[in-house]
């Protein structure tokens, strides 16, 4: 006669899965097609590569683009999904992961055409942009919703890892301006090929954003340092110079319960801008 299933048995494997194997299974699946659609683009692009010129280097920024985003996209959950509290994913979980998969495929979608020195170049770069758009808002939800889940949960934490988890979530706030810069630099390169339709300036941005991809993935590096030196046994370095004190002050507010990770803004603060905000609207009323 088999076993029965009991409440613990349940509560076993939920606790073995839960939100960190679904960030973490879902990411490698992601990586692995979007590095398949990378390497698709990058031999249509070798086989139909126009002559030297705009066009040709647009392209090579566009393919860098993607897949640094495919990249970074990966390492994030790899860096702290594994300390996710145990729970079972809800829409909140399961949504902005996958548009963020679908727009990692959604930027090679210019390298199915073939382009000539004198092709219009204009459709990919509008496909393109709109991806990375969908990319950035995909990302700032995921970290949003995993700076909640983890914020929330503080009190389920060991004593010898809350200090570490403190840290970690003012990193993780820091990484907000990743994603946020990506959307905006995406309006503003879209915008500017409207406007002007100069390959120069859209280049411009086009290199800002790999920046933004290059940067986000180096830092990611630096917020894994929190658990890297916890799981050693070894004292944790400091946070690098340039956001050395804006770490310090975010890791404050999460100790006072400032920050409980649902919104972008500490609550305290949130209150007061809504407070003027009404205030606003009120007297243009």
């Amino acid at each position: 006669m088999t076993n029965k299933l009991t409440l613990s048995d349940i509560r076993e494997r939920q606790d073995s899965v839960g939100l960190s194997g679904h960030y973490l299974s879902l990411s490698a699946t992601v990586v692995s097609l979007g590095l398949a659609a990378a390497a698709a683009a990058a031999a249509n692009l070798i086989a139909h590569i126009p002559s030297p010129g705009w066009n040709c280097f647009i392209l090579l920024l566009l393919l860098v683009g993607g897949v640094l985003g495919v990249v970074v996209g990966y390492a994030g959950p790899m860096v702290g999904a594994f300390a996710l509290p145990p729970a079972i994913p809800v829409m909140q979980d399961l949504i902005p992961p996958l548009l963020l998969g679908v727009s990692e495929f959604l930027v090679f979608g210019p390298f199915l055409s073939t382009f000539t020195a004198r092709s219009d170049i204009g459709p990919a770069l509008k496909l393109w942009f709109i991806a990375t758009g969908i990319y950035g808002m995909s990302a700032f939800a995921i970290i949003l919703r995993a700076r909640y889940l983890l914020a929330k949960s503080r009190d389920g934490y060991d004593d010898k890892v809350l200090p570490t988890l403190n840290r970690y979530l003012a990193y993780m706030t820091l990484t907000f301006t990743g994603p946020a810069m990506l959307v905006i630099l995406t309006v503003l390169g879209e915008l500017s090929w409207l406007i002007f339709g100069s390959k120069l300036v859209v280049t411009i941005f086009l290199v800002l954003i790999v920046a933004d991809y290059a940067f986000g993935f180096g830092f990611h590096n630096v917020q894994a340092r929190p658990w890297k030196a916890l799981l050693a046994g070894e004292e944790e370095p400091e946070a690098p110079r340039f956001v050395r004190k804006r770490v310090a002050t975010i890791q404050r507010r999460v100790q006072l319960g400032e920050l409980d990770g649902r919104y972008f803004l500490p609550a305290r603060r949130l209150k007061r801008l809504r407070s003027r905000l009404t205030a606003q609207a009120r007297d243009l009323v």
